[in-house]
């Protein structure tokens, strides 16, 4: 079977034209026209790509978006404009989005989103269990929100953009954000109600002790992430948002640790007696086990204390093995993501 493609310019136009062209004339005169051996059809003017979509001829447009731009907007955008273009198609034109790679942005967002409104109400039910007072509870709540909002404020400043990177920060900042502020409180609360200090000068006692240790720790998980902003190339520059979006809740948490906190603890803590009933009942099975769980930790610590030599061999191996590791293990510029679609491409043998 041949094909040959001819361009063809002459007076015949239409495929039934073609069709009647003579080819031959036979000995006994009769004409062997090309519908005798074969057929004429309207290809297209350009070979090198088609379209089809559903098993229908089609058109397809590409549409990306320029470096820097939003691309959920611009999908957005694109829709719209679709959409209202559609209304003057010619009959029987119809458009589709056949492939969007903005879905698996949404996605994304979408999950990271409620991962964060799980992570909150979790993060304040743990607080109230192990603080067990309204009072104490209500002051972390209280700066879970002005953390995030802060850290959304310098995100804004930086320039940066509301992408999985930013709110995936945002997730793992949560529960870094309470930890000076349950510090803070914890302190407080343990003072009036062992000691009967008034909540004032409580505030003001537990400030003295904790100040240092508050920076100091707030550095240390700083000194962590910090340095991935400042990768070079491309790493850097996809992990820069990512590590400066928790050390900015870092920062905040720790200001309004130092600030806030011990304001509103001396506000609203007061001494009062344990809870009763059920609640009474419950808290004291949860404070049972966290008292067991103190003295076997204990326990543990002074027995290795007694073998120092054979934890720091254990400490060095494991260093050695996560080095080791490290080597070994395959890397990738960045993790593979399932996104929900993908493409076959055949390739057909040469004369097909």
């Amino acid at each position: 079977m041949y094909q040959i493609d001819l361009r063809a310019i002459s007076r015949l136009t239409e495929t039934q034209e073609f069709d009647n062209l003579v080819i031959k004339t036979a000995a006994d005169g009769s004409l062997i026209k090309l519908k005798d051996v074969g057929r004429a059809e309207l290809g297209a003017q350009n070979y090198s790509s088609f379209l089809r979509f559903k098993g229908e001829e089609g058109v397809g447009i590409g549409i990306l978006a320029t470096p820097g731009s939003n691309v959920l907007n611009v999908a957005r955008s694109v829709k719209k404009e679709l959409a209202r273009l559609s209304q003057s198609f010619p009959p029987g034109m119809m458009y589709q989005v056949a492939f969007d790679t903005t879905t698996i942005v949404e996605g994304s967002l979408k999950e990271v989103i409620k991962t964060l409104l799980e992570a909150i109400p979790l993060v304040i039910l743990v607080i109230l269990i192990f603080l067990q007072d309204w009072r104490t509870t209500l002051i972390p709540v209280i700066t879970i929100p002005l953390s995030l909002i802060g850290t959304f404020a310098f995100v804004k400043v930086f320039n940066f953009s509301i992408n999985t990177l930013t709110m995936f920060g945002l997730t793992l900042g949560t529960g870094m954000v309470v930890d000076d502020a349950i510090i803070v409180v914890e302190n407080i609360s343990r003072l009036i109600q062992e000691k009967g200090i008034p909540p004032r000068k409580a505030a003001s006692l537990a400030m003295i002790e904790l100040t240092g240790a508050l920076i100091a720790t707030s550095l240390v998980l700083m000194a962590v992430f910090v340095p991935v902003a400042f990768f070079p190339g491309s790493t850097g520059q996809i992990y820069k948002q990512f590590a400066l979006t928790i050390v900015f809740s870092i920062a905040i948490s720790t200001f309004l640790a130092l600030t806030l906190t011990p304001s509103l603890a001396a506000l609203l803590l007061r001494q009062s007696p344990p809870p009763r009933g059920i609640v009474g009942f419950t808290f004291g099975i949860i404070n049972g086990f966290l008292e067991a769980m103190r003295l076997g930790y204990q326990q543990v610590l002074l027995l290795l204390t007694r073998v120092k030599a054979i934890i720091l061999v254990k400490f060095i191996a494991l260093i050695s093995f996560t080095g080791w590791l490290y080597l070994n293990v395959p890397t990738s510029f960045l993790p593979d993501e399932d996104q929900g679609y993908f493409i076959t491409i055949i390739q057909a043998p040469e004369g097909s």
